[in-house]
């Protein structure tokens, strides 16, 4: 059979691995709107966010189109405003659907307290529901505004801002969260505690660093000290003291702990109100908490029975009466009462890459071209080589030579160079005469060529390599850490920084240095290959000499199932491709469940919710598996 008559049959089988089996019927709870969409958000204000056919618009409880689907994403309504995606910029709109502040914006949060954090350029700042800068764009990072206060991040370091953007107390963190009854989470040293709205600390910094962040609830939070979990009162003193592997924020009365690696739940006055019999749960809401067994979800009431069976791969909590659920029939989104994109199975690629800041680079026919998440043409031409989108830049390729487009397909720097790689942090190594240098934005040199081999920017630095010799760079072109280390090979990448470590080779072995180039965590572990291990949310996967693959800490200590629960809550990619003894590939979590049986010729790491694979020599997308 030639190859594109196996393509049908090909995608039929992996969407049947996907989907897995048919559903069972649900106890008291069941559908209230079909599966029918792409993609579903949570009922916010009377209406949701739905995809139909690759474009958003949003739906009232009876399914009815509120505001029609023509735009490229959106999120909930929060104050009566909704941000939405339209030709690559980011706008807001009200419930009747008229765009309130015109889509002029790189990125943007929805709108808390009269005030939204937007992106212009690489800068962050916040306007108000006219659409007005209020507080100037000059941070690397915003956050929402609660209790009247946001929290910020400058030159790597974390500060609060009141609602008029003056600064709330001295100190910096090293991480911070948002205030919830008048207390919010900060990282000092390494250690957490707790500061009250004027910034003082009234809970001392004792406690790990938790993922996803920590915030009170009922006059509760949960920590971690000396690897056990409990819940302190607003003063630091334990109402619960430290017996369990994890907890969540209390809602209705009940706190979800881990025991044994299940999940039950404790009350207010500290007994066990759930026996500990799920595989993972979702604090409640409205009477009602997610909760899997047998990877799958459904809903459990306030003793612990079911009101909906397990039988849906992803179940989200209820707001407004309602709660997305996506189907393991069908793998598509519909509500129940009390984000999975279809494959590209009508269109096939010589080669892909993973999907970033919406399009992704293909091969057909021997030249590179950009598809959008419906796999059209994104930009209508074709390139002799491209390199995906980084910081609104995609390095192309045309008469031998390179340069950058922006996110229309516009010409942003003329092709010049011999060599480019993506922009970080504003910067993007490219080679001119045999040697690496950076440009900036307008294709100025901001450091000389004068390196063998460069990539790009990560926290205010860059690895380069001269000779046989690695070192870091910063933005001004300055040896940050010496030239002393060990590139990577076999075409692997230099590591580069994330939450202030990065991966580096010591005497073959994979190890991780701080920013000052000291080597924090030695261990034994596997050299990579590929893309370098980057630490997520407090931990990252290494693999040892005999193929297994685990989670770390900052500590350097294995931290297990723990580890594989932190990375998940922190949206670290837990999916990853391996490669069986057969020499096919297939997908697996590093706990070792393995989603996708090994029957491909090659597959790809999940970027932005898709991966590229390739059967039969041709190449399309799946959805990332849960």
């Amino acid at each position: 059979m030639p190859r594109t008559g196996r393509l049908p049959a090909i995608l039929a089988l992996l969407a049947a691995l996907l989907t897995f089996c048919g559903e069972a019927g649900a106890a008291r709870i069941d559908w209230f709107l079909q599966p029918v969409w792409d993609r579903a958000s949570r009922f916010s204000e009377g209406v949701a966010a739905v995809s139909s056919r690759g474009r958003w618009g949003f739906i009232d409880p009876a399914g009815r189109w509120v505001v029609d689907p023509r735009y490229e994403d959106a999120q909930p309504f929060r104050g009566g405003l909704a941000a939405v995606l339209l030709e690559g910029r980011w706008g807001f709109l009200d419930l009747k659907g008229h765009l309130v502040v015109k889509p002029a914006f790189a990125a943007v949060s929805s709108f808390s307290e009269g005030l939204a954090a937007v992106r212009t350029g690489d800068r962050w700042g916040y306007i108000d529901r006219t659409g007005t800068m209020v507080i100037a764009a000059s941070f690397d990072l915003a956050g929402d505004f609660y209790q009247g206060r946001a929290a910020v991040t400058s030159e790597g370091r974390c500060f609060f801002l009141g609602s008029t953007g003056v600064r709330v107390g001295s100190q910096d963190f090293d991480a911070a969260w948002p205030f919830v009854e008048d207390r919010a989470a900060v990282v000092v040293d390494g250690r957490m505690g707790f500061i009250d709205r004027e910034g003082r600390m009234v809970v001392p910094p004792r406690y790990q660093p938790p993922v996803g962040g920590r915030v009170f609830s009922s006059g509760l939070a949960g920590v971690e000290i000396q690897g056990l979990w409990g819940y302190i009162d607003l003063n630091g003193s334990w109402f619960i003291e430290p017996f369990c592997e994890g907890v969540g924020d209390f809602s209705d009365g009940l706190g979800p702990v881990r025991r044994g690696g299940r999940w039950g739940f404790v009350s207010l006055s500290g007994e066990l109100a759930i026996p500990y019999t799920f595989e993972d749960v979702m604090p409640f809401s409205e009477g009602v908490a997610s909760a899997a067994v047998g990877g799958r979800w459904g809903y459990i009431d306030r003793l612990g029975s079911w009101m909906a069976d397990p039988v849906f791969l992803e179940a989200w909590p209820f707001n407004e009466g309602l709660a997305p659920v996506r189907s393991a029939l069908n793998g598509r989104w519909g509500y129940v009462g009390r984000n999975v994109a279809p494959l590209f199975g009508g269109r096939a690629f010589d080669g892909a890459e993973p999907f970033s800041e919406g399009v992704a680079l293909v091969t057909l026919e021997g030249r590179r071209l950009f598809i959008d998440e419906e796999g059209r043409d994104a930009f209508g031409a074709a390139f002799a080589d491209a390199r995906s989108f980084s910081d609104g830049l995609a390095a192309v390729a045309a008469g031998g030579r390179w340069g950058y487009i922006d996110r229309r397909g516009r010409t942003a720097i003329p092709p010049q160079f011999e060599a480019a790689g993506a922009f970080h942090d504003g910067l993007a190594p490219v080679r001119a005469k045999g040697k690496w240098g950076y440009v900036d934005r307008r294709g100025q040199w901001i450091i000389k060529a004068a390196y063998d081999a460069a990539w790009p920017f990560s926290e205010g630095l860059a690895a380069v390599r001269k000779g046989r010799s690695l070192g870091y760079i910063d933005a001004a072109g300055r040896t940050a850490i010496p030239f002393k280390l060990t590139p990577p090979g076999d075409g692997a990448e230099a590591g580069s920084f994330n939450e202030g470590l990065a991966a580096v080779l010591n005497g073959g072995r994979t190890a991780f240095m701080d920013r000052s180039g000291r080597v924090v965590i030695k261990g034994a572990f596997k050299a990579w290959r590929g893309a370098a291990p980057r630490f997520r949310s407090g931990v990252v996967a290494v693999e040892d000499g005999n193929g297994r693959e685990f989670f770390i800490n900052r500590e350097g200590h294995d931290v297990g199932a723990r580890g594989f629960a932190a990375a998940e809550r922190g949206a670290a990619t837990l999916v990853r491709p391996y490669r069986a003894p057969s020499g096919c590939f297939g997908y697996r979590r590093p706990d070792g469940v393995i989603l996708v049986p090994p029957f491909l010729e090659h597959a790809g790491e999940f970027q932005d919710g898709r991966a590229p694979v390739a059967l039969g020599g041709r190449w399309w997308y799946i959805p990332q598996p849960r």
